[in-house]
């Protein structure tokens, strides 16, 4: 089997411009080619787009924009696993050898919705898939006695690491009492610290 490793990279910081998703992801693909001049746009087998925008057919329309004809092309889309999938993905097609090279572009907008599915419909306005993270997140408390403050410490810390990054979206830090009062819109504090830890996500990669 094939050995697989990460050849470069190309990052742009988050904002939110309202810029389209293509452009986002363009933009990245082409900060990595001019970083990194010794790969070639012929060498590229494949390219995966990984991402939650409800927009179509990212992956060819990717490719055209930065001007390849990869042998295999297509979307990744599953939630918070999106980028997780993505890369294992491009590690199976290299291993088995369908590919030499592959391109992973992941972007999202600030307000890229995710996809309501049919029969999500039953929950009634707890429908988007961010409430499945609540549901989840009660369950790990009852299960391990989790308290809100032992859980607030994540967005607390991951705060605190953004401001290290340049490409992060905000360098606000928060304290203890700030997650545990921050907006109750939904009254539900698990739904605000999950929502916090997607935001971060954000800021972070």
């Amino acid at each position: 089997m094939k050995r697989v490793g990460i050849g470069a990279y190309g990052i742009t910081p988050f904002t939110k411009e309202d810029k389209k998703i293509e452009s986002t992801l363009f933009e990245s693909a082409k900060v990595l080619l001019e970083n990194n001049t010794s790969i070639q746009k012929s060498d590229i087998d494949a390219v995966l787009v990984s991402t939650n925008n409800n927009s179509k057919y990212l992956s060819p329309v990717l490719s055209e924009m930065i001007g390849i004809q990869p042998k295999i092309a297509h979307s990744i889309e599953n939630l918070c696993n999106s980028g997780t999938n993505s890369i294992v993905s491009a590690y199976s097609y290299i291993a088995s050898g369908l590919a030499d090279m592959v391109l992973v572009s992941g972007a999202e907008r600030y307000d890229s919705p995710g996809q309501v599915l049919e029969w999500d419909n039953s929950r009634g306005e707890f429908k988007h898939p961010i409430f499945w993270a609540s549901i989840f997140t009660s369950s790990y408390k009852r299960k391990y006695s989790v308290t809100d403050e032992q859980l607030s410490w994540i967005p607390i810390k991951n705060h605190k690491q953004a401001q290290n990054n340049p490409n992060a979206l905000s360098k606000k830090t928060y304290l203890m009492k700030d997650v545990i009062n921050s907006k109750k819109l939904l009254m539900i504090l698990d739904y605000l610290i999950v929502l916090d830890l997607v935001q971060v996500a954000h800021q972070l990669f």
